[in-house]
């Protein structure tokens, strides 16, 4: 039997698939590229492997990649043997794809479907294994000392986390939430692929149940101070830390200790058994985010990455005309371009 690559023409179907991988969340970080799904097949099982295409213009081509977050092949299992990367590179090639950058998803440790060269290893990742029937001061029990100590520091200043099903969500808190994370990002002076926008926010109504959004206001203002989105996967038994901001000046509080023990108490009672919390900044975990994030794990994931050149040639005439762009040293000739 060999391989076979053909473009999938029906959408995912959001309840069979883990979040990333469904139409909902491709058209909500879709932007100005186009959503497809890439059909792989050996024998009579197929795999699906969800993607979005930018056109590059000019008659250049056009590059391939998942969507911000997580990625890659589904399902995992059963998986006959390594998908042969050649293959793909020459289906690409032919459809006029110069590049393909692919994001793994850690949760699934879906990069070992793929031969070893075919993806790097770019951050690790933390994960929190859930326990049902617990309460705060339980988990709180089980937790290091220092982390302990903010989480009874946080509730001795009156704070307190509300979740919101995306279902039923309060419009204002979810546009407070944004300029709460756009300040965040303003003043961190990221990069702009991270500067979402309201509306953006406000698109992830359409995951319904799937999405939640957690919150704690001031005691005596009662005005937001921090939140964050998650993400949740029932059948897999994944909860997803995807989106968070809290306001500076309340960081003394520890608003963000207590928002993420609650997260881990509420969805182990649901009968989640692990909260995905994503990585940091730094390769080494030497970063704030990533110090922060280790507190909370119980174990750790590699998280790869895939940069595929499927048309070498024309890769290289492309990127030699983003040379004096905004981000040349982008991979994606699309990020380069500082396109969104």
């Amino acid at each position: 039997m060999t391989w076979g690559i053909q473009w999938r023409q029906d959408a995912l179907i959001s309840n069979e698939v883990p979040i990333y991988f469904t139409s909902s969340y491709q058209t909500l970080f879709a932007g100005s590229a186009l959503p497809r799904v890439l059909e792989i097949s050996f024998g009579p099982q197929t795999w699906a492997f969800p993607l979005l295409q930018t056109d590059l213009g000019n008659g250049a081509g056009a590059e391939v990649h998942t969507a911000y977050g997580y990625g890659g092949v589904w399902p995992v299992d059963p998986f006959p043997e390594p998908i042969d990367l050649k293959v793909i590179q020459a289906f690409f090639r032919k459809e006029g794809v110069l590049s393909a950058f692919i994001r793994h998803s850690p949760f699934l440790a879906n990069q070992r479907l793929w031969t070893p060269e075919s993806s790097e290893f770019n951050r690790t990742c933390y994960v929190r294994d859930l326990c049902a029937d617990q309460d705060l001061d339980t988990f709180s029990r089980q937790v290091d000392q220092k982390l302990r100590w903010s989480i009874n520091y946080a509730r001795r200043q009156g704070l307190s986390v509300e979740f919101q099903p995306a279902s039923r969500w309060c419009e204002r808190d979810v546009s407070n939430f944004y300029n709460i994370y756009l300040k965040l990002m303003e003043d961190k002076d990221t990069n702009t692929a991270y500067l979402f926008s309201e509306a953006f926010f406000f698109g992830h109504a359409s995951f319904g149940d799937r999405c939640e959004l957690a919150v704690i206001r001031d005691p005596l203002t009662m005005e937001l101070i921090a939140g964050a989105f998650f993400l949740l996967d029932p059948t897999l038994g994944w909860a997803h830390y995807h989106l968070s901001a809290s306001r500076r000046e309340n960081l003394k509080s520890q608003p963000m200790e207590l928002l993420l023990a609650e997260a881990a108490v509420r969805y182990g009672n649901q009968k989640f058994r692990s909260l995905h919390l994503g990585g940091g900044h730094a390769a080494d975990a030497s970063d704030g985010l990533s110090r922060f994030k280790r507190k909370f794990a119980s174990r750790e994931l590699p998280f790869h990455i895939s940069k595929w050149i499927c048309d070498q040639e024309r890769y290289t005439m492309a990127r030699e005309r983003s040379a004096a762009l905004p981000n040349p040293h982008m991979f994606l000739i699309s990020d380069a371009r500082g396109a969104q």
